[in-house]
C-alpha cells in the first residue's frame, strides 16, 4: 500500500484444522485370515500459510502480518475384545498387523516491510500450535494368533517451519517487532493390554516419533532519527512416546 501522506496495509491468515482416522476390529468380532490381516489408520496434514505485506508513503507507513495455524489430529488403530485367527489353520504366511501412521507438515511465513519519509511502523505475529495423538494397540480381552508374526506399530512425524521478518526504513523514526511461537504436543503409543497374543514367529511392538522444528525470526530498522526493534521467539515441544 502506498499514499501521498500515509500508507497502511495488513494481512491475516488463520488455519484451524482437525483430522481424525480410526481403524478397528470391534468387540465381539471374529476374523480369520489365511495370510495377512491388517488394521491400519493413517492421517496426513499439509498446511502452508504465507502472508507478506508492504507499505510506503511520504509521511507515515504502517503494516503488519499475522499468521496463525492450529492443527490437531487423532490416529487410532486397534483390535478390541475380538477373536483373530482362532478358527483358521496356521501357516507360515499368516500375520497380523495393527498400524497407526500420522504425518504433519506446517510451513508459515509472515513478513512486513515499509518505507516512509517520516515514520515507519510495523510488526509480525507468527504462531504454530500442533497437537497429535497416534496409537496402535490390541485391547483387553482380545485373543490373537498368527502362524508368522504379530506387529503393533505407531509412528508420528512432524515438520514445522516458521519464519517471521519485519524490515522498516524512515527519514525520522522506524519501529517494528516480531513475535514467533511454535508449540507441539505429541503422544505416540503402541501396546498390548490384557490380551492373549500367540505367534509362531515374532511379536513386535514399536512406537516412533520424529519431530523437526525450524524457527527463524528477524527484525531490521533504519532511520535518520531513531530506530527501534524487538524480536521475541519461543519454541515448546512435548513428546510422549511409549511402547
Amino acid at each position: 500500500a502506498g499514499g501521498a501522506f500515509a500508507g497502511v496495509a495488513g494481512t491475516l491468515g488463520v488455519v484451524l484444522l482437525h483430522d481424525a482416522a480410526e481403524a478397528y476390529i470391534a468387540d465381539g468380532a471374529q476374523a480369520d485370515a489365511g495370510n495377512a490381516l491388517s488394521v491400519a489408520a493413517a492421517t496426513q496434514d499439509n498446511v502452508s500459510n504465507i502472508g507478506i505485506t508492504g507499505s510506503g508513503a511520504a509521511g507515515v507507513a504502517a503494516s503488519g502480518s499475522i499468521a496463525v495455524n492450529a492443527v490437531s489430529s487423532e490416529t487410532d488403530a486397534y483390535i478390541g475384545n475380538a477373536d483373530i485367527n482362532r478358527h483358521s489353520v496356521r501357516n507360515a504366511n499368516q500375520s497380523v498387523a495393527v498400524t497407526a501412521d500420522s504425518s504433519s507438515n506446517i510451513v508459515t511465513v509472515a513478513g512486513s516491510g515499509g518505507v516512509a519519509g517520516a515514520a515507519s511502523i510495523g510488526g509480525v505475529l507468527n504462531i504454530n500450535a500442533l497437537t497429535k495423538h497416534t496409537s496402535a494397540y490390541i485391547g483387553s480381552g482380545a485373543d490373537v494368533a498368527a502362524g508368522k508374526e504379530v506387529e503393533v506399530r505407531a509412528r508420528s512425524t512432524e515438520n514445522i517451519v516458521g519464519a517471521g521478518v519485519s524490515i522498516r526504513g524512515a527519514g525520522l523514526g522506524a519501529a517494528s517487532a516480531v513475535i514467533s511461537a511454535n508449540v507441539a504436543d505429541n503422544t505416540t503409543e503402541a501396546y498390548i493390554d490384557g490380551a492373549v497374543v500367540d505367534a509362531d514367529g515374532n511379536v513386535k511392538l514399536s512406537a516412533v516419533d520424529d519431530t523437526l522444528l525450524v524457527a527463524v525470526s528477524a527484525v531490521g530498522n533504519g532511520a535518520g532519527g531513531t530506530g527501534v526493534g524487538q524480536n521475541a521467539g519461543a519454541n515448546v515441544v512435548t513428546n510422549h512416546t511409549r511402547a
